[in-house]
This record gives C-alpha cells, structure tokens and sequence, in this order.
C-alpha cells in the first residue's frame, strides 16, 4: 500500500539520521561509473576521487565480480582472479587509503588489457571505509560500489539475445502478465527493452503491454542492461479485460541499439483463468495535447469518476516518461494544481481538478512529456489501482523533425511473414511516423510495396524514444531479397535505408 509505505521509508530515513547521525557526513566517492572502450593489449589510466568526512578514516577498496540476477539487477560477489580473469587487468595504486578532513584523495589505477581479450567486462571497485575494533554498539556502514565497464572490441563479435520462454501467465493475486525468459548468451553487454501486442481472434488490438525487467520496473526505465551470460525475466501487467477465447502475443525485442527479435504466439484464455481488474476509477480526458508560446499558460480540468460502489481516496502526482528523461515536463515546465492532491470521492460522484502548465520564457522550443497518475485507495489505506493520463506540451515552434531507422526484422507466423522497423525519434518533439517498404529481388525489381505503422494503440514516438512500425503480408518464395524501408511524418521523409532479407 503506497502511501503507508511512503510514511515507512520517510520514518526509516529519519530514524537513520537521529541514531546515526555520521550517515549525512559520509565519504563520497566519484565517479561511480567508468566506461572504457579498449583494444586488445591496450593500456589506460583513470582516478578514483574519495571525499572525507569529518573525522580521519582509513578506506578500503575491495575487487568484487557483479552478478546479473533474474529481476535485472546486480548483485556482487568477491571472486578469485582464476574464475574472473578481468580482475587480474586493474591496479591501483593503493588499495587502502587513508583519508583526512577537508583533503580529497585520489587513488590512481591502470587498465591493462590482454592480447587474447574480448568482449564486455565489469569490476566493480568496493569503496568503504575500515570499521573501527574499538567502536562498539550498531555500526551503520556506506559502502559504495564503483563499476568498471570494460569494453574489448574485436571483429566478429556480436551481440544475441536467446527468448528461452514466451508466454501469458497469472501473477500472486490471478492477474495477467505476459513474461519473457530471456538468456544472453553472447559475450557482449547491452541495453534490451520490449512490448507485447495482445489481439483477439478478430485481429482488434486489445493492448500494448510495456515489458521490462524488475529493476527497471523499479528504476522508472524503459531499457535493461544484459550482462554476458546472465539469464532475466521481463515482464508486463495486462490491465485490459481477457474474456475467453484465443488472443495473438507478439512479442517486440529491441536490443543492442538497433537490433531486433520478434516472437509470436497464440494462446487461449479458459473461462474464470485470470482475476480482472475492477475499474475504479474514470478519467476524463483521456490524454492532454496542447501547444503553447514560451511564457504562456493553459489550464484543464481534469475530472474523476468513482464507478465503484464504495467510497474511495483518490492521490494525483506526476509519473516520469522515464528517469532523467531529457524532455520530462515536470522539470522544465511550471505545473499548479488548483485544490488537494488527496481526496475522498462518494459512490458513483464525480470530482473536478483544475491544472495549470505555464513554460517559461526561456524553454527550449519542442515537446515536453510525462503522466498524470492517480492513485486509489480504499478508506482504510489499502492500495486498489493506478491510472495514468499522457500530458503532451509542444512549446514553440522553429525545429525540424529527425528520425533514424535502426532495424529491420521479419518472423512467419500462422502463414503470414511479418516485418518490424526499429526507428528512433531523434527530433525535439513527438512525431507520428509511417513508412514504406519496398521488397525487391537481387536484380533490383520491386516486387511488393508494403505500407508500415504504429500500432494502433501506439499514437505517437516521443523525442529520444523508440518504437516499431509493422507490416504483415502474405508468404514469399525462400531465398535473398532486399529491402528499402523509408520512414516519414508530417509528408516528410526523416531517414531510408537498405537491408538484406533471408527468407528461410
């Protein structure tokens, strides 16, 4: 239940600063994140910068292996250099320091890259400082974790994702979530993210559905790093209703910045199979669209509808596109909400929230992003749903758009050949792409055009985000095409590219 856990972790934190209060004077250390890109047998230098406290400590750094877990996260583990060679490539000048008041200090490593080396590799540097033996009583101690990121490039190399499971199951409480069982079994660290189409038996689309690892669930982000070898589940909640009858899954992998993999598959939903979300809750609108002047101002009402037959306690926030989103709205643009953030609404009533978005005068003219979210809870506290609202604020104007096409991939499936382009919305604000694809012989002869779009429920591609335009068509003869994809918005072409097809 989210708002008595919000209270939790706020008495938590406090607690920490009342009984230990050296926490808010603990050392610092930067950078925590070091990325290198290194060839074979090549040598670098880097800094660690450790930050003092107030009192004279001897600090330690300790080499640890990380481990990818199955939710996407890391865990670390101290390791002998016979299992995990990469350790054996750093050193540091010294792996014990001590650190005075007011004096920074700063421990110098080299990277000493193998002739035989390949592929991506992670340290993680174990900076904390050394307990006390004379110090007595609940020790509470920060330590921090320094990543390594390793990079050996050396051709042939090449990133795979294995999809070792693809299915639509029921979570703890019956609902529907659709999961993907994934393996890296290349030697290569990249981002991966994904969707999931779900159709019904009439080919209607009944939802995209945002599959994600749970740390990223967690960390507000779209994409998951996947660490060599390391196996992960992504996931998604399916909040549309599933009566019986059969549905297509179709999944979408985006990985390795531009790469792509599609799966299908058709499963069928008994009668009472998943538990279905109750709609608590009515919006109205739906999503925002407005474009305004820098210094100017809009205001809308949003109204809440309690459809259930109790009362219930709606909380209203702002919910991020992603973390650190470069056009997020509630960063760059002053919002107002007229009234409470928390109110109770009675049995099948109806509550109004007036908002105000007002960018100042000195934004950066495009689209800025981000969600309305409504929480609701029950009188007692419980947690019972969540509804989000797209806000989409186009401030200005005087900007050109820009897209670039990352992939191609094609998958038969059920007697259909399905193509899917990977593109990227390089531009300032949204766009609503569409494309063509020309399928061609090796002699050059067209032999189909074929017309690319979003998914229905797709609407648009937000600036420095992804999507997919598909196509499906009917089966071509084995053997080597090539294809020309053109992508446009707005009548205008953004990006063309050309791909070689082998249809098995």
């Amino acid at each position: 239940m989210k708002t008595k856990k919000t209270i939790w972790v706020f008495l938590i934190i406090y607690f920490c600063f009342l009984v230990f209060p050296d926490v808010s004077s603990a050392i610092g250390v930067r950078p925590l994140v070091m990325d290198f890109i290194l060839s074979p047998g090549e040598r670098v230098a880097f800094d660690l910068n450790i930050t003092p406290e107030e009192t004279q400590r001897l600090v330690k750094i300790n080499f640890f292996k990380p481990i990818q877990q199955f939710s996407g996260g890391l865990t670390y583990k101290e390791q002998e250099s016979d299992y995990f060679p990469a350790l054996d490539w750093i050193q540091l000048e010294d792996d014990e320091v001590i650190v005075r008041p007011g004096e920074e200090k700063k421990v110098e490593g080299t990277i000493n890259v193998p002739y035989d080396a390949e592929g991506s590799h992670t340290v993680v540097l174990m900076v904390e400082p050394a307990v006390d033996p004379d110090q007595t009583g609940i020790i509470f101690q920060v330590r921090y974790a320094v990543r390594v990121n390793i990079h050996v490039e050396r051709p042939g190399l090449r990133p795979a994702v294995d999809v070792l499971d693809f299915d639509m199951e029921s979570d703890d409480e019956d609902f529907p979530v659709v999961s993907a069982h994934l393996k890296n079994p290349s030697p290569l660290k990249f981002p991966v993210s994904g969707e999931v189409t779900i159709r019904d038996e009439n080919r209607r689309l009944v939802e995209r559905v945002s599959v994600r690892s749970q740390h990223a669930w967690e960390g507000g982000r779209e994409e998951t790093s996947f660490y060599p070898g390391a196996e992960v589940l992504f996931l998604g909640p399916v909040n549309e209703p599933l009566f019986p009858g059969d549905y297509e899954l179709r999944l979408f992998l985006r990985y390795a910045d531009g790469r792509q993999i599609i799966r299908s598959k058709t499963v069928t939903v008994e009668e009472g199979q998943f538990a279905q979300h109750m709609e608590y809750l009515r919006l109205d609108p739906e999503g925002m669209q407005e474009e305004l002047r820098p210094g100017a101002a809009v205001s809308k009402a949003f109204q809440f509808e309690n459809r259930s037959g109790e009362p219930i306690i709606v909380q209203i926030g702002g919910e991020e596109i992603e973390s650190d989103y470069e056009h997020s709205i509630f960063e760059f643009v002053e919002i107002q909400v007229r009234g409470e953030q928390e109110f109770e609404l009675d049995s099948r009533r109806t509550g109004r929230q007036v908002i105000t978005f007002r960018p100042p005068r000195g934004i950066e003219p495009g689209g800025y992003y981000g969600k309305l979210q409504a929480h609701v809870f029950s009188p007692e506290g419980d947690h019972l749903d969540s509804y989000t609202v797209p806000l989409d604020l186009v401030v200005g104007e005087g900007w050109e758009n820009e897209a670039e096409i990352r992939g191609l991939e094609h998958e038969i499936f059920d007697e259909n050949l399905i193509f899917s382009v990977d593109m990227r919305n390089l531009g300032k604000a949204h766009i609503v792409p569409e494309g063509t694809l020309y399928l061609q012989n090796q002699a050059g002869e067209t032999l189909r055009t074929l017309r690319l779009e979003l998914p229905e429920e797709a609407g648009r591609v937000l600036p420095q985000q992804s999507g997919f335009l598909n196509v499906e068509t009917g089966l071509m003869e084995p053997g080597e095409y090539i294809g020309e994809v053109f992508i446009r918005a707005e009548g205008e072409e953004l990006d063309r590219k050309e791909f070689e097809i082998v249809i098995e």
